[in-house]
């Protein structure tokens, strides 16, 4: 469980907007005042796991304390539209993750393809993701 500050505005939150695909590389805390989120839920797909994708979230409503994040098996030479075409199936904004990015309630969020990613604790307590280029990681591996 993520222990993050119950007030948003001691977080230094920003006042923008989500949008499909908005990365959250220039956001200092949760997105429209919103708070982190206590809970994470993962969901994990191969590439062809959109069908499945939307089905779980047609169901999910963004009233909730949880973050939801989507990794999916994509391929790096490509623009990834999985958070715009998720949106359009769900009651949650959803958007891709940026270096960085607050996890916060009642959000989904996309991993960019070509990318691993690890979710660690920031220093005010809340949840936030580090990327990595996964082949520059497989490249040092083999070294």
């Amino acid at each position: 469980m993520v222990t993050p500050p119950r007030d948003s505005s001691s977080s230094g939150a920003g006042t923008g907007s989500s949008g499909p695909g908005q990365t959250g590389d220039d956001v200092g805390g949760p997105i429209g005042g919103g708070r982190y989120a206590d809970f994470l839920v993962a969901v994990g797909t191969s590439a062809g796991g959109l069908e499945a994708l939307q089905r779980i979230f047609s169901g999910v409503s963004g009233d909730n304390r949880v973050a939801f994040m989507v990794i999916q098996h994509q391929s790096a030479a490509h623009d990834s539209r999985l958070a715009e075409i998720l949106e359009r199936h769900s009651g949650l904004p959803f958007r891709t993750l940026g270096p960085k990015t607050p996890l916060v309630a009642g959000q989904a969020f996309v991993a960019p393809p070509g990318c691993l990613l690890q979710v660690c604790s920031a220093p005010d307590g809340a949840a936030e993701v580090v990327l990595e280029d996964e082949q520059r990681q497989q490249e040092e591996k083999e070294l």
